[in-house]
């Protein structure tokens, strides 16, 4: 495979994650906290959810492009020309960007559906008083989702960096790491 076409298939690989990872970790971590200083509670979810309204079209792109990335690398192996320990940390690979399209695109479906009517948040995905039922646990599922994903956005930053020191190390694996982003 052509070395600048591999390396610009890692590259937005890698900022596809970097995209949802960030953008996923730095609403949990630090958006959320901070409209508590936000004492209208259906104030606090309009901000909210026009934040993460327009995180969406980022996010998404950075799960297609991790994703479509993965599976047009993964598609030129078979796994059966690299050792088990690899082998294992490919399917590892695969499982977790399984998780991380599947709990994202979720995310990003049931967030926007739960959105629409701008319920009052109490705290990160947690409803307020005067929230429907169905826009609660609307939003209770939009944050175990986002959880998922950053967990398992985490894990695939993790196994590709092994898989690209094992790269390094293997003159096989390098060559046949050539073919995956």
């Amino acid at each position: 495979m052509n070395a600048i076409l591999t390396g610009t298939a890692l590259s937005l690989h890698n900022l596809g994650l970097a995209a949802g990872f960030g953008g996923s970790l730095y609403g949990q971590a630090a958006l959320h906290p901070a409209v508590t200083t936000i004492e209208d509670t259906k104030e606090r979810g309009a901000i909210l959810h026009q934040a993460w309204r327009n995180y969406s079209p980022a996010n998404a792109f950075g799960l297609a492009v991790v994703s479509l990335t993965w599976l047009a690398g993964r598609s030129a192996i078979s796994g059966g020309e690299i050792d088990d320990e690899t082998r294992g940390l490919v399917i590892a690979k695969d499982i977790l960007v399984g998780i991380y399209t599947a709990t994202g695109i979720g995310s990003i479906v049931v967030g926007l559906q739960a959105s629409k009517n701008n319920p009052p948040v109490e705290v990160g995905h947690e409803a307020a008083a005067g929230a429907s039922e169905a826009e609660a646990k609307a939003l209770k599922t939009v944050g175990l989702l986002g959880k998922a994903n950053i967990i398992a956005a985490a894990g695939i930053i993790c196994v590709t960096a092994i898989l690209n020191v094992k790269a390094g190390r293997s003159s096989k694996w390098a060559l046949l790491s050539k073919l995956l982003p």
